[in-house]
């Protein structure tokens, strides 16, 4: 068992986040209340707290761990400037205790339900990537995003956006430019059913990457156990190595958006697909992986579609004991390159990872997760040669 030493500046800023935000929303001034053209602001902060053991393939040498650390801490201020012009600044802090600028935008409001975003924001990309942390079904998001890291995070650079959001149908255009890359980003969602009782939702999203330098092509995956990273026994498994060649270029990473629900059942899934361009017309390397989610809410609420991000979004308990939601999760993840990509001959790899949880949503602001994940790496084991694994993840989340 081990609580990381790190974390005390990130302990200590999630407290403040909570005490801060606590004390003006239970006051009633959580939220300014200014003129319709004048400057409001709003105060919200979120911590979520995760206890995670795991065995197997997940760590180095097979053995059982325990970890109790801080996903996310986050404190954040937003409102509007004038009647068109709207602001954003969020503050995070990381495992190893770093504070980080997490957003800081301006949003202009176009004609027809549109708007340019400019500053330190998110790309739009995918359904579940583009959605919040706070209200993703699982504790952690879908593996399939391992295979293009940071491709729905803005906070390592800066971006010009244009969005339009309507009823039934979503667009966003933009250009980001980041520490090591150049990247244009667009996502199209058409929503033919979007109704109180049902929603279909269809989606596409496409990201090209230009590097600044070549890039090596290295993939690892956590196959949804996050604590991998904050202990030295984790074990994240290895998908793809650096290039022995020159490297790449550029990739281009699409995606296609499916899902339904309807009353208390939703389903989703999305297909990711990477190619990397070889520097020097050498090889090139794909990666591609996909997954399938089904849940259900035991009490019946449904989850709220947001039709300005066309995301799903928090599910809002109805009854005294809160909303209850069971769900399973299916991931595989596949690269494939150059001969010795993963060995001295081995241009393809692959995994897997199965995922049952609980989610019991208490109140407004208070989520708590209960997730098993069973992993599976076929001939990428780790030291002592386990090719799978099992994890438990337990989360509470606070957001106000």
């Amino acid at each position: 068992m081990k609580i990381h030493k790190s974390q005390l500046a990130s302990t200590v800023f999630a407290a403040s986040c909570l005490s801060l935000v606590c004390s003006t929303s239970f006051a009633g001034e959580g939220k300014a209340k200014a003129e319709s053209e004048g400057f409001t602001y709003n105060l919200g902060a979120k911590v979520q707290l995760r206890s995670e053991t795991y065995d197997g393939v997940f760590s180095n040498n097979g053995e059982q761990e325990t970890d109790y650390y801080l996903r996310r801490a986050e404190a954040s201020v937003d409102g509007q400037i004038t009647k068109s012009l709207n602001y954003e600044v969020k503050i995070k802090a990381d495992y190893q205790g770093n504070l980080i600028l997490r957003d800081a935008f301006i949003a202009y409001e176009l004609p027809f339900k549109s708007e340019i975003v400019a500053g330190r924001f998110d790309p739009d990309f995918g359904l579940e990537l583009t959605g919040s942390s706070s209200w993703t079904t699982a504790n952690e998001r879908s593996s399939i995003w391992d295979l293009v890291k940071n491709a729905g995070d803005g906070s390592d650079g800066e971006g010009l956006a244009l969005r339009s959001a309507h009823k039934h149908y979503f667009l966003s255009l933009g250009g980001f430019r980041f520490s090591d890359n150049r990247v244009l980003n667009a996502r199209a969602a058409y929503i033919p059913i979007n109704t109180n009782e049902q929603t279909l939702h269809l989606g596409y999203s496409v990201r090209n990457a230009i590097f600044d330098n070549p890039e090596g092509g290295v993939i690892h995956t956590d196959l949804a156990m996050w604590a991998v990273h904050v202990n030295d026994n984790g074990n994240s498994i290895r998908l793809a190595r650096d290039s022995r060649d020159s490297g790449f270029d550029d990739d281009l990473t699409q995606v296609l958006e499916l899902a339904y629900a309807r009353g208390p059942l939703s389903i989703q899934g999305e297909y990711l697909v990477r190619d990397f361009n070889g520097a020097h017309h050498e090889e090139d390397r794909e990666a591609k992986g996909d997954y399938v989610q089904v849940a259900y809410t035991l009490t019946g609420e449904s989850r709220n579609y947001n039709t300005k991000s066309a995301t799903f979004g928090k599910i809002k308990p109805s009854g005294h004991y809160g909303a209850w939601e069971i769900f399973y999760r299916y991931d595989q993840l596949e690269t494939n390159g150059e001969a010795g990509m993963l060995s001295h001959s081995r241009s393809h790899g692959e995994a897997t990872s199965k995922v049952l949880g609980v989610n019991c949503y208490l109140f407004d602001y208070l989520k708590i997760s209960a997730n098993y994940i069973d992993g599976n790496a076929p001939l990428i084991p780790n030291d002592v040669s386990d090719e799978k694994g099992k994890a438990v993840s337990l989360q509470v989340q606070f957001k106000f």
